[in-house]
């Protein structure tokens, strides 16, 4: 009997310690920060240096001690791979739970708990989107908007798992990029520019297989006279909006389908 309740005592303490292990690692995700991978820090520090930092926002990314780049200001990292999947640098943003909200901005990030939201506010950055940024080989997310960049660069194409690229509000000046057309995991795209954009076609768009949100806004669509044939083969598109875009002939697209 003894030898039996110890068996007993034995059996009970290995299936507690087994439905402990299984509740900590339920989400398979771990307590500790997530740690920045050394390329990506690197990166994040050589896109810092191109960029105009107006109010010292970036503080904390420093190449010191601080070696948990996943804990900087605007950064979030994958607690399970460690690799920078957000970067937001909007002009203004606050952080809210998208569990708790009806944001609908929120169905867009459906991997992770918080997020940022963003509303009107002063710009923080000017300078160049450096070609370092590339190098963030698993970028999910990235805000720029409410800011002074001046260009799209070519380099944005090769953001293969880019799924929401905001861009809105920057003096973006010139040609939209058909790299964008890489793109292909991509479901919501922002480029709403104080000054005006030019695009030389449109045939990139359709390319942007998972897109369900465009928003174009101060584009000139002049030379591209097949854009809106362009936008209604997009596949996935379910949202858009343009605002104060040079049309080369009357079209009201706000009462048209998508499919047609």
């Amino acid at each position: 009997m003894r030898g039996s309740g110890r068996w007993l005592a034995l059996c009970s303490g290995l299936v507690l310690s087994i439905a402990t292990i299984t509740i900590f690692s339920k989400r398979g995700e771990s307590k500790v920060p997530a740690r920045c991978i050394d390329s990506e820090r690197q990166a994040l520090l050589n896109f810092k240096h191109g960029l105009v930092d107006y109010h010292n926002m970036l503080s904390s990314w420093t190449s010191g001690k601080e070696k948990y780049c996943c804990m900087w200001r605007g950064i979030k990292c994958d607690n399970r791979t460690n690799h920078v999947v957000m970067l937001n640098l909007a002009g203004y943003c606050r952080e809210y739970d998208h569990q708790r909200s009806d944001y609908d901005i929120a169905r867009y990030f459906d991997e992770y708990e918080t997020y940022v939201a963003f509303t009107w506010g002063p710009s923080n950055f000017g300078g160049e989107i450096g070609s370092s940024l590339v190098e963030l080989k698993y970028l999910r997310h990235l805000n720029l908007s409410i800011n002074d960049f001046t260009r799209i660069p070519n380099l944005i194409g090769s953001l293969a798992r880019l799924r929401y690229l905001n861009l809105r509000w920057n003096p973006i000046s010139g040609t939209i990029p058909s790299q964008l057309g890489n793109l292909t995991r991509l479901r919501f795209l922002h480029l709403y520019s104080h000054e005006v954009m030019i695009a030389e076609d449109l045939e990139w768009l359709p390319c942007l297989s998972s897109l369900t949100t465009l928003t174009l806004g101060r584009l000139n669509l002049s030379k591209p006279m097949d854009w809106l044939q362009s936008i209604r083969r997009t596949p996935s598109l379910s949202s858009l909006q343009l605002w104060d875009c040079h049309f080369p002939y009357e079209v009201n697209v706000g009462t048209s389908s998508l499919s047609q």
